[in-house]
C-alpha cells in the first residue's frame, strides 16, 4: 500500500502510469496502419510477432492467476487483441499477395474488427470495477510469479528476430519507427512509475516483498528499452542505404515466411 505521507510522490508515480498505459494502448496503431497503407508486412519479422504474441498472452494469464487489478487484466487482454491484429494483417496480405481474389469479408475487415473490439475495451476500463482485484487462489501466485520471469525473457528475446531481419536486409523498411517509439517510451515510463514508488523508497518493511513482486516486470521493461535503442541504431545506419538489399531479401524469404501461414 503506497506511503500516503507523500502524496506528491504518488501523484508522480501515477502518472507515469498513467502515461505508460496511454502509451501502450496505442502503441501498435502506427505499425497497423503503415502495414494498410503499403499493403504489405514483409518489414515485420513473423518471430517478432509471434514472440511478443506468446510474451503478452502469458502475462494476461498471469494476471488472471495473481489476481491482478481488472483494469491491469483488461490491459493485458487488449495487448494479446493488438497483437492479434498485426498477425491477421499478416496472414491478411500474405493470402492476397499469392491470390489477389481473396478478400475479408466486408463486415471482418481488420479495421473495422478493432474499432469494435477497442470500444468495448475503452468501455470497460471506464467501468467502476476498473479498481477490482479479480479473486485468485494463493497456489496460484507461485505459477504466477513463473509466468512473470518467462513473460521477461520472451520480452526481451522478441526483439532479436526483427534486428536480425534488419541487418540481413540491411533496411529497416516497412517497420514504423512509432512503434518503437512507443514501446521504449512505454517501457521507460512504467519503469520510473515502479521506481517512484512509495512503496520501494519508504516503506523499508514490505521493500523485499515489493522488488520480489516486481523485479520481473522491471527487467522485462528495461531490457526491452536496450533492444529498442538497437533498432534506432540500425533505423539510422540504413536511413540512406540502397533498397536492393532490401528487395533481395523480400524475393529470398517470401517462401519461407508465407509458409508459417500456409493451411
Amino acid at each position: 500500500m503506497p506511503d500516503t505521507s507523500h502524496p506528491l510522490l504518488n501523484f508522480v508515480s501515477s502518472a507515469f502510469g498513467a502515461i505508460s498505459i496511454s502509451i501502450w494502448m496505442c502503441a501498435t496503431l502506427p505499425q497497423l496502419l503503415q502495414n494498410y497503407k503499403a499493403k504489405s508486412t514483409k518489414g515485420i519479422s513473423i518471430h517478432f510477432l509471434g514472440l511478443w504474441f506468446l510474451g503478452d498472452a502469458l502475462n494476461f494469464t498471469g494476471c488472471l492467476l495473481t489476481g491482478q487489478l481488472l483494469f491491469q487484466t483488461l490491459l493485458a487482454g487488449f495487448f494479446v487483441f493488438s497483437d492479434s491484429m498485426l498477425l491477421l494483417q499478416r496472414h491478411y496480405y500474405l493470402r492476397r499477395a499469392r491470390a489477389p481474389a481473396y478478400q475479408l469479408p466486408p463486415q471482418a475487415t481488420p479495421f473495422k474488427i478493432s474499432a469494435t473490439i477497442l470500444s468495448s475495451t475503452a468501455s470497460a476500463l471506464g467501468s467502476p470495477l476498473w479498481s477490482r482485484e479479480l479473486p485468485v487462489a494463493s497456489e496460484s501466485h507461485t505459477i504466477g510469479r513463473i509466468i512473470a520471469w518467462s513473460c521477461t525473457a520472451i520480452y526481451i528475446l522478441s526483439r532479436i528476430p526483427q534486428l536480425r531481419k534488419n541487418y540481413q536486409r540491411k533496411s529497416t523498411e516497412g517497420v514504423s519507427p512509432l512503434l518503437f517509439c512507443c514501446t521504449l517510451a512505454g517501457n521507460l515510463t512504467y519503469t520510473l512509475s515502479i521506481l517512484t514508488s512509495t512503496e520501494l523508497l519508504f516503506l523499508e518493511s514490505s521493500r523485499p516483498l515489493f522488488l520480489q513482486r516486481e523485479l520481473p516486470y522491471i527487467l522485462g521493461s528495461m531490457g526491452t528499452v536496450v533492444f529498442d535503442l538497437g533498432f534506432f541504431w540500425q533505423w539510422r545506419m540504413y536511413a540512406k542505404a540502397p533498397l536492393v538489399a532490401y528487395e533481395m531479401h523480400n524475393v529470398e524469404t517470401d517462401r519461407e515466411e508465407s509458409a508459417a501461414f500456409a493451411d
